[in-house]
């Protein structure tokens, strides 16, 4: 598989799973423990902050009981896949961190596994990249923040990626938003942006772009993304609940 394919995925489809010329380990939504409920692309969450204030921290965003699931239309280009991501109720260990197991199921790209951890309000998935045998590690969430709050961290427990050096520029971007979904209003969203960049030896440059809205008590309800010419032609990419069940 081309790197510039595998970048994309693994930024917008750590949670899905879906395949370009190959399977593609999904990574899944992530942990705490969730009140129960269920919809088709739906509830509310709970009240929360405007722009400007930190998140809600009185309910996960990360729900990782076992047999919760989330079902995602996932679309790269002209492909289209539908993925099933539940969660095992194993845990692993990756870079000295410990990370829920989620089990994927997509309907072209078939199963694969992911992997969530939080620790301090930290949100991180985590996936193998087939094409070079790389552990990507992408921060995408801090629960409690405020807008405008950024922060780096490295793209993998070695730093590099194919050999090269890369990097997560993460920003929260908005706080206590309300999103609509497969016509479905969410609320008590946190909208956060990431950058995945590459040192080539000219510094870092952002190679994709990735806007992640996760809802409180639920999950990850979307991500938009995009994936710039650094490494071949520009492809954009969005994943979007279509339902779900927390246990």
């Amino acid at each position: 598989m081309k790197l510039r394919y595998t970048i994309l995925f693994i930024g917008l489809l750590l949670l899905t799973g879906i395949y370009g010329c190959q399977k593609i380990p999904g990574h899944t939504v992530q942990p705490g423990s969730g009140s129960g409920s269920s919809g088709s692309t739906g509830s509310t969450g709970g009240t929360g902050s405007t722009g400007g204030t930190g998140g809600s921290t009185t309910g996960t965003y990360s729900p990782v009981t076992t047999g919760t699931y989330w079902t995602y239309k996932a679309v790269v280009g002209s492909s289209v896949d539908t993925t099933t991501n539940t969660m095992s109720g194993n845990t692993t260990t990756i870079d000295g961190k410990l990370f829920s197991v989620v089990n994927v199921t997509a309907v072209k790209a078939g199963n694969s596994t992911g992997y969530f951890s939080t620790v301090n309000h930290i949100y991180t998935l985590a996936s193998s990249i087939p094409s070079t045998s790389d552990i990507l590690e992408m921060q995408y969430l801090i629960d409690n923040a405020v807008v405008g709050t950024t922060w780096v961290t490295a793209a993998s427990p070695t730093g590099t990626i194919n050999s090269v050096p890369a990097r997560i520029s993460g920003k929260i971007a908005e706080v206590g938003i309300s999103k609509m979904v497969t016509g479905v209003v969410f609320n008590n969203v946190i909208h956060s942006t990431l950058l995945l960049q590459y040192d080539a030896g000219l510094g870092y440059q952002t190679n994709a772009t990735y806007d992640y809205y996760v809802a409180q008590n639920i999950g990850v309800i979307e991500i938009d993304s995009s994936v710039s010419g650094f490494f071949g032609t520009p492809v954009t990419g969005s994943t979007t609940l279509l339902s779900y069940k927390i246990k």
